[in-house]
């Protein structure tokens, strides 16, 4: 369940979405994060590979939460994973991009 009281989530929730603004691209998947005082991990899954251009889209992302959260937050970590859909991606504890993707059941 989301903790929106507390003040880290809402911040961390904040900024990644921000984030991320114009940083989307149409191999980007998803993107989850998961945090606490020590360390921060954005994992991003990439369809098809991902390129340079799209590892250096989310890495700059991930350098903006780090301006917003770095007195909360000790280490940063990116994890670029290519996953093909329809492998499912794993969510950390937020996701805070997810693409639609139709899953035939």
């Amino acid at each position: 369940m989301l903790n929106m009281s507390d003040p880290l989530t809402t911040e961390a929730l904040l900024s990644s979405n921000r984030a991320l603004l114009g940083a989307v691209t149409p191999g980007l998947r998803g993107v989850t994060i998961d945090y606490n005082n020590q360390l921060f991990v954005l994992r991003a899954y990439f369809d098809n590979g991902a390129t340079d251009n799209d590892k250096e889209l989310i890495d700059a992302a991930l350098t903006e939460v780090i301006a917003d959260l770095h007195n909360q937050i000790k280490e940063f970590q990116f994890e670029p994973i290519d996953l093909n859909f329809p492998n499912k991606m794993a969510c950390l504890k937020h996701w805070v991009y997810l693409r639609h993707e139709d899953h035939e059941e």
